[in-house]
């Protein structure tokens, strides 16, 4: 659970090293210049990149986190049970939480801020429609896919459409808007070299829907444009284990947690 900051300062490397949590670092996500860190010791840390302080902890025994979120003051907590938490953060409480029925890989928000998306280990997604979460059937479920399973997705920032891996290694991109489907054939994991084990791979987006990372827990990263599949840059992070990543929305800079708890700064 201890982070490691890496700076380059004149042709040398300076390093911090923080200890916010006391298991490995599995989730990581940026606002602004805040990264949240969820860690197998169920808790979430909120960190200040810039003044390289722990400005909070949620501690509310969430199990194992899978996946966070956050849209407004409004965060997202998905546990592989299958329980998503809501957190108001300006009171540092609970305020919802559901039950999906299933074993969670991910939930992300959607950009309308009515809906989340959820998904595991099947060729389904599931739209959760928050003023209907009182009702009998409150979701709307999605078949993706030819009847691949869903290895990874994440969600547009300023649209209405998710991208998602299959463990086949093809990138998909479905629009709620139009319903429709279509496989983004420039990008997936086929197109990266050494792509050995392909339903280990993940995918992440960046928060201006510019970039998009397929990272697997070998340590290879690579960075897409979402507009033509181009790759951008293959990182080598050299973690034994690459648990998730996440992108600086200020600088060209991609966060990777490792199996120790580490946490590397690269520039992309």
């Amino acid at each position: 659970g201890e982070i490691f900051l890496f700076i380059k300062e004149n042709k040398k490397i300076r390093i911090k090293k923080n200890s916010f949590h006391k298991s490995r670092i599995n989730v990581l996500l940026f606002e602004n210049s805040l990264l949240y860190s969820a860690s197998y010791d169920k808790k979430i840390n909120v960190w200040d990149n810039e003044h390289d302080k722990l400005l909070r902890i949620f501690d509310e025994n969430f199990g194992k986190i899978v996946d966070i979120d956050k849209k407004k003051n409004s965060l997202l907590v998905s546990t592989d049970e299958g329980c998503v938490k809501f957190w108001d953060i300006r009171f540092k409480k609970s305020i919802d939480e559901v039950n999906t029925g299933f074993n969670l890989k991910s939930a992300k928000f959607l950009c309308d801020g009515n809906f989340f998306a959820a998904g595991g280990s099947s060729s389904f997604l599931y739209l959760w429609d928050f003023r209907k979460i009182e009702k009998k059937n409150p979701f709307l479920k999605i078949f993706v896919g030819n009847n691949s399973e869903i290895n990874s997705f994440c969600v547009s920032k300023f649209d209405s459409f998710i991208f998602y891996l299959d463990i086949f290694g093809n990138l998909y991109k479905w629009c709620k808007k139009k319903g429709d489907l279509k496989i983004n054939s420039n990008i997936g994991v086929k197109n990266c070299k050494d792509s050995k084990k392909i339903s280990r791979f993940k995918l992440k987006n960046d928060c201006f829907d510019k970039y998009l990372s397929i990272f697997n827990g070998r340590g290879d990263n690579y960075i897409f444009y979402q507009s033509n599949g181009k790759i951008i840059k293959k990182i080598e992070n050299n973690l034994t284990v690459t648990e998730d990543v996440t992108f600086n929305p200020n600088k060209k800079i991609l966060c990777s947690a490792g199996e120790k708890g580490n946490i590397l700064f690269q520039s992309y």
